[in-house]
């Protein structure tokens, strides 16, 4: 394919806006600035492609592809619509005037992830494409779609363009404006159902409606604690304990029904469930999340689905389970997901993960820094569907930037190969696992990761949360399917599963992931495509957060909702967590949430204020029953409010973030009638942390009368790692429950770990008669600095002919305080070294160290950096303190260039090269330019080599009718000036392949007199030769001549100030060889 901007329309951008919207009407304009023309080859021919951003094939299969913008709407319950176009601008766009006499595509079915595509049929109606009938849609359309929570959702298409294909004309309808007017509407009704089912956990949900207003109500609504609701076989009762009283903790209203009681078949679970949420009000919310316990024997799933033929023999769901608005309806009200057992000893690993994830109790978690991220095998969809998602996931989220340490990435042609190093790695321990492409309901197809491995995974305590865009991974029906073998398997495994009860489609898996898009490709932008699961999971740029496993499912399905798909019942019908639906995933290692409240209650005491960070979760419980949960607001401030106390004891306090450790601690219950009764409620300073340039400071506390009488003296004081107390005798009036800071005279801490004490004692010179409320003791860290590794520049991924480097990496300031030295160093097989950085580093600044050149040994190397001091101090970083890199080193090696020119259709095409002897991946690219020179530099030592470049079109690179530019290969050695083979494409094959030999007798005679420096350059590059240099060219990295010049000389220097940054290559030639080298500008 080759996307070239021909269309220009007006000035401007393509946008919509709603120009208003009420109760009785939505008015809005939608307005083109272009569009994109794409040549497409298929098994029927070739065609051509309208593209507009923003916009979707109108899918109305075997008629032509156009572009539709689609937008989900909220509407009134049981409306009727009046569409009224108010006006338009209409353009005639003549394609065969832009050179492009092609048809333009008919709409074909979503291919499915299952599905033989050589078998496929392809879809054109004869009408249209052979007796040449004019092809138009309604211009605004409105198709009600399904109630979710309360809300009626419709969806809005807009379709500007018609279709005369005799004339290969488009009519364009521009600037429309237009309005969708409600008729028969129960206004009463429809907000009285909004507030009745609004969840502020289905708020994100909310918002991806275009016009969505909240309920009148929603202040009042969310302050309530969330339902949680438990489907269980009695055999599961004593198991389910612990997690009932830990999500109890957590904050949720947690019911367990069992099915000797609701009853056993699917019609009377939905009875239940539909009771339920039926019963909710907006002073009384329906359920939020709904857990069902048991395989489909022990709890029977909601509905069998019958195939369709084809590759679809139908699915199972528990979707029906949750959806409660009847009818053709299918957006679940209600997130679901299963623990699924046959037995105690299957669901009781299933609890315990659950329960190490949410309350962090991992012996060491940093695992949680490490991710797989799979784009599996198929030469037709996985250069650009899977290789897409998974690039799309790596550069924008499982990276540096959000704490992922190492980002385990493997693309497709060349995951197929390294299918035993992908399960090795997650059998380490990794946080997150993404795979997509083929599956069965054994597990992945290629590369091959099923049930019968995970038996050999040693992940004890580093479980990980696993996700398959790929078929029937949890046909749960089955004996046992993927998703529940790592769920149920012991000390090792996944701590949930997301994926498919049946097939799943490429397309729709992408928007599912990624976003809607107009195209894809292997490197779709942010810009270029809307929201999917993973922009909500992280919400960096204002999205609304999706951040539990099944919201994940939510915000994928809703990206597939919001496009043209026909499959948007399917894919709610398909996709199943199995595990816990509410619990979140890490991505990094998590800093600890903070928070401050007071450590003791009186009884008789019905409120508690928590500071804490916005968004956290605060719940309170009292011996297993939840007194009151909030989300704190955006100032960190969250207030509980509960009966009255009534007896002693301690209460239980949980606050959870997406992204965070939880708090998991106590508050003391005290008695109220006491006369006598000072607190230390709070040591204000020290903080848990002290940079060593604020290490002199004032200790303060806070105290506070919990006793019945005025507060007129008491002794304070603190200890300080064991020495001897520092007592104050403070004086003042504070009447019951009021407090005050007390401050002492200001103290220094020296560098490392501090135990401050503080206590009060002999409130106005009586005993306390609660004294358990009379200490608090606080670890306290003073730290010189906190830098982490950032990156490291060298050593590079490999070396060739050469086995000397210098060893650089990038340092960053992540404190507030500046940092003025820094102490690293580095192992590498043996080799050591440190380096002592001294300066002025600002807090987030970074700066990059570089090492003295040392000689590395041949083969494969692993160099690890590490900071050993900051400021001649402990260093602060929890994550990035450490980092490593495996590289390559050929000190005698010959140099290999391939340059590949691609045809019109590079996605097509994807070459390897490969070790014979050892079947080592040396390198693999999927071509991505048209009509372009795609250059590899490759550096092989002595053996044999397989180079092997495929089609996945099956006919070649021979270009097409509008651009006949064959695509063409030469592989060549640079070290002796060997043409090793020049191909140019003819006739129709899948694959090409050519085996070569290499020996290094004589290599090191032709290169080692010949000095090119620096390198990196700033602009002038040095060249010194044994022989009279005769030409020097200059080359971009697709093969451009930027220089070409002739010398006579053996000392040359060549200025590139003119060029911009990047990677280029010089060829040398000399009267006895050739020789081409990398070179690098940074100026």
């Amino acid at each position: 394919m080759f996307s070239q901007s021909l269309v220009h329309l007006q000035e401007g951008r393509t946008n919509a806006r709603i120009i208003s919207d009420n109760q009785y009407a939505l008015s809005f304009t939608s307005s083109l600035s272009g569009f994109d023309v794409l040549g497409v080859k298929t098994k029927d021919g070739e065609y051509i492609r309208i593209i507009v951003p923003e916009y979707y094939p109108d899918k109305h299969i075997s008629n032509p592809e156009l572009p539709v913008m689609t937008k989900l709407i909220e509407v009134p319950l049981d409306s009727e619509f009046e569409i009224r176009i108010k006006s338009f601008d209409e353009q005639i766009v003549n394609l065969n005037e832009y050179g492009l006499d092609f048809p333009i595509l008919p709409n074909q079915e979503s291919v499915s992830k299952s599905a033989d595509y050589d078998r496929l049929p392809f879809q054109k109606n004869s009408r249209i494409y052979t007796d040449k009938e004019y092809y138009e849609t309604q211009i605004v359309s409105v198709e009600l779609l399904s109630k979710m929570r309360g809300v009626q959702i419709a969806q809005l298409s807009v379709s500007p363009f018609s279709y005369d294909i005799e004339s290969n004309t488009l009519i364009v309808r521009n600037n429309i404006e237009a309005e969708i007017i409600y008729k028969n509407v129960d206004f009463q009704k429809t907000a009285q159902l909004k507030a009745d089912k609004y969840s502020p956990a289905f708020g994100s949900a909310y918002n991806t409606l275009w016009n969505y207003k909240s309920p009148e109500t929603k202040g009042a609504i969310s302050r309530y604690p969330i339902k949680y609701v438990i489907v269980s076989h009695r055999m599961f009762e004593s198991a389910l304990d612990s997690f009932v009283k830990w999500k109890t903790k957590k904050g949720f209203y947690v019911s367990v029904a069992y099915t000797d009681e609701i009853g056993t078949t699917a019609n009377e679970i939905k009875s239940y469930l539909q009771g339920l949420y039926n019963a909710g009000t907006a002073e009384d919310p329906a359920p939020t999340y709904v857990l069902f316990v048991g395989d489909v024997a022990q709890v029977a799933y909601a509905k069998q689905i019958p195939g369709s033929g084809w590759f679809d023999d139908g699915h199972v769901t528990d979707m029906y389970y949750c959806e409660y608005d009847g009818g053709n309806d299918y957006i679940p009200e209600v997130y679901f997901g299963r623990f699924s057992a046959s037995s105690v000893a299957q669901l009781n690993p299933q609890i315990e993960k659950t329960l190490m994830f949410e309350k962090y109790t991992f012996p060491d978690p940093s695992f949680l820094g490490e991710v797989v991220l799979v784009a599996g095998s198929d030469n037709s969809w996985a250069p650009t569907h899977a290789n897409g998602q998974v690039n799309y996931s790596h550069n924008y989220y499982f990276n540096d930037d959000h704490g992922v340490t190492e980002a385990n990435v493997y693309l497709h042609p060349a995951s197929s190969g390294q299918a035993t190093a992908i399960r090795t790695r997650i059998g380490q321990g990794v946080g997150l696992a993404n795979y997509t492409a083929h599956c069965d309901e054994t597990g992945w197809a290629d590369p091959k990761f099923s049930v019968s491995h995970i038996s050999s995974l040693n992940n004890e305590n580093k479980y990980f949360f696993s996700i398959g865009n790929c078929c029937l991974s949890n046909k749960f029906e089955v004996g046992e399917c993927f998703g529940e073998a790592l769920v149920r398997a012991n000390k090792k495994g996944a701590v949930a599963h997301i994926g498919g009860s049946n097939s799943t489609y490429w397309d729709e898996d992408f928007y599912w992931t990624v976003g809607l898009t107009s195209t894809i490709t292997a490197n779709v932008t942010y810009e270029q495509s809307g929201l999917g699961a993973y922009d909500h999971l992280f919400h960096d740029r204002g999205e609304d957060p999706y951040p539990s496993a099944y919201e994940m499912i939510y915000a994928g399905n809703m990206a597939v909702e919001a496009s043209t798909s026909s499959l948007k019942k399917y894919y709610w019908e398909i996709y199943h967590v199995m595990g816990d639906p509410s619990l979140m995933p890490y991505v990094g290692v998590p800093e600890q949430i903070q928070a401050s409240y007071l450590a003791s209650l009186q009884i008789g005491m019905s409120s508690l204020t928590v500071n804490t960070e916005e968004n956290a979760y605060v719940a309170l419980s009292n011996d297993g029953v939840l007194l009151d949960a909030v989300l704190a607001n955006s100032s960190g401030i969250a207030v509980l409010n509960f009966d009255a106390l009534t007896n002693v004891g301690n209460l239980d306090i949980v606050i959870t973030k997406q992204f965070r450790a939880p708090l998991i601690q106590q508050i003391a219950v005290i008695p109220n009638d006491n006369d006598y009764d000072a607190m230390l409620s709070a040591i204000i300073a020290p903080t848990s942390q002290i940079h060593i340039s604020q290490a002199s400071f004032v200790p303060s506390v806070k105290i506070m009368n919990l006793g019945q009488i005025d507060l007129n003296s008491v002794v304070v004081a603190y200890i300080l790692d064991n020495q001897e107390p520092v007592t104050l005798d403070w004086t003042g009036n504070l009447e019951s429950l009021e407090t005050e800071v007390v401050n002492f005279p200001e103290i220094t801490l020296t560098e490392g770990s501090h135990i401050f004490t503080a206590f009060v004692e002999n409130p106005n010179g009586e005993t306390d008669q609660y004294p358990q409320n009379d200490e608090m003791t606080k670890n306290v860290l003073v730290y010189s600095g906190n830098v982490k590794i950032e990156s490291i520049q060298s050593p590079e991924d490999s070396y060739c002919n050469t086995n000397t480097l210098s060893p650089k990496i990038t340092i960053k300031n992540m404190d507030s305080e500046s940092v003025s030295s820094c102490l690293i160093s580095y192992v590498c097989e043996g080799i050591t070294d440190e380096f002592s950085w001294t300066g002025n580093l600002a807090s987030n600044s970074t700066t990059q160290i570089t090492f003295p050149e040392k000689t590395f040994p041949d083969g494969h190397n692993n160099i690890v950096f590490t900071i050993e001091s900051v400021n001649d101090g402990s260093n602060l970083a929890s994550f990035g303190n450490s980092l490593e890199k495996n590289f390559k080193v050929i000190s005698v090696a010959n140099t290999i260039i391939v340059d590949i020119l691609s045809d019109y259709f590079p996605e097509q095409n994807t070459w390897e090269l490969t070790m014979d002897e050892t079947s080592e991946l040396i390198y693999t690219e999927s071509l991505s330019n048209a009509n372009s020179h795609h250059i590899k530099e490759l550096c092989l030592g002595n053996g044999c080599y397989t180079f092997e470049i495929t089609d996945s079109n099956n006919d070649g690179m021979n270009g097409w009718w509008l651009n006949s530019a064959k695509g063409s290969v030469k592989i060549t050695n640079a070290s002796t000036s060997e043409t090793l083979w020049e191909y140019t494409s003819s006739g129709n094959w899948s694959s090409k392949t050519f085996q070569f030999c290499l020996d290094l007798t004589d290599i090191e005679s032709h290169t080692a007199n010949i000095n090119i420096y620096p390198n990196p350059s700033t602009g002038i590059i040095n060249i010194e030769n044994e022989n009279i240099i005769s030409n020097i060219s200059v080359f971009n990295n697709i093969g451009q001549m930027l220089e070409n010049k002739n010398y006579k000389d053996t000392n040359i220097s060549i200025d590139l100030h003119n060029l911009p940054n990047g990677i280029y290559f010089i060829k040398i030639t000399d009267d006895t060889k050739v020789i081409t080298r990398k070179i690098t500008l940074n100026k």
